[in-house]
């Protein structure tokens, strides 16, 4: 707006200044005219005049138009519509250390969707049931089964040791690992199991943790993480 107002001010200023010209030329003399005689209004000098008088009316209800306007708003920029959209993946939505998801609910990305379906601690009694062979958990600490699903929905095929993970992250903020301590466990996941679209691996993972510890479950899927209670 500013702009028009600029552009008809300037092309109302040169029709003035065209019309003052002609008015000065047709108003001088030459030096050796001793008789003056009238001459005629000049037809285009007045279409000239209508012309300025019509720019003037112009610029000047602009003018008025935007003193009623807030330049602010006149000039502002529409809001960006990502703002607004949800954004399918955001992490907000994958839970944090600090407020993790519950138990059973599902979360995930283009690429997959994941769940910690339970999580039962003090399992060291089903640890050595399912191989003798298998160590015991460190004093002060016991076996915790973690169940977990994974999902994918990429395209082609995948192994979830290739693109998830799982810690346990104790109170402290010392993360376990499944592979941390080697057991066979019950139910076990399997980790190398190949998974096409649509494809599901559910299963155990033995986690050894502090005893009295109420630390939270991440999981990993691609590049994101969600995080979960454990109790």
């Amino acid at each position: 707006m500013k702009t028009q107002i600029t552009a008809l001010s300037t092309v109302a200023l040169l029709a003035l200044t065209a019309c003052g010209g002609d008015a000065d030329e047709s108003s001088q003399e030459p030096e050796d005219t001793v008789t003056v005689t009238a001459e005629p209004e000049d037809a285009g000098t007045e279409a000239q005049e209508d012309r300025i008088a019509e720019l003037e009316a112009q610029v000047e209800q602009l003018e008025a138009e935007l003193d009623g306007t807030d330049s602010e708003e006149a000039f502002e920029e529409p809001a960006s519509e990502v703002e607004d959209e949800g954004d399918n993946g955001d992490a907000s939505d994958f839970g944090t250390r600090e407020d993790p998801l519950p138990m059973g609910e599902v979360v995930g990305n283009d690429d997959w969707e994941v769940t910690l379906n339970s999580f039962e601690r003090n399992q060291d009694g089903a640890i050595s049931a399912e191989n003798q062979f298998n160590d015991p958990a460190p004093d002060g600490s016991s076996y915790a089964l973690a169940n977990v699903s994974y999902t994918y929905l990429g395209e082609g095929s995948t192994e979830l040791f290739m693109d998830t993970g799982f810690a346990y992250v104790t109170e402290s903020g010392e993360a376990v690992l499944s592979s941390d301590y080697s057991a066979v466990t019950p139910d076990e996941l399997d980790v190398f199991q190949e998974l096409f679209n649509g494809g599901t691996a559910t299963g155990n993972l033995a986690i050894v943790v502090p005893e009295g510890d109420t630390g939270d479950a991440r999981i990993q899927f691609g590049s994101d993480e969600a995080w979960f209670a454990t109790e």
